[in-house]
């Protein structure tokens, strides 16, 4: 298999593929601004502060992305 045939089979494989299953509906600037003040919070305790940065940053991802279907829908 030539580095063509897969490129071309990497294609075919994304077309055939369901449009996306979920979609961002948050703002990017409050999206920033989050990640800002994690920094910030990160330097001044010295990294202490990762997990929660973290955790806040999967909180405002998983809130603000609604799904567009079932999967059931998408696997048929």
């Amino acid at each position: 298999m030539t580095t063509l045939d897969a490129a071309d089979s990497a294609a075919q494989a994304s077309l055939s593929a369901p449009a996306g299953i979920a979609q961002f509906v948050g703002h990017g600037k409050t999206f920033w601004r989050l990640l800002s003040r994690g920094a910030v919070l990160l330097m001044f305790t010295l990294g202490i502060y990762r997990f929660w940065v973290t955790t806040d940053i999967r909180r405002y991802l998983w809130s603000n992305t609604e799904s567009r279907g079932s999967i059931g829908n998408c696997l048929n």
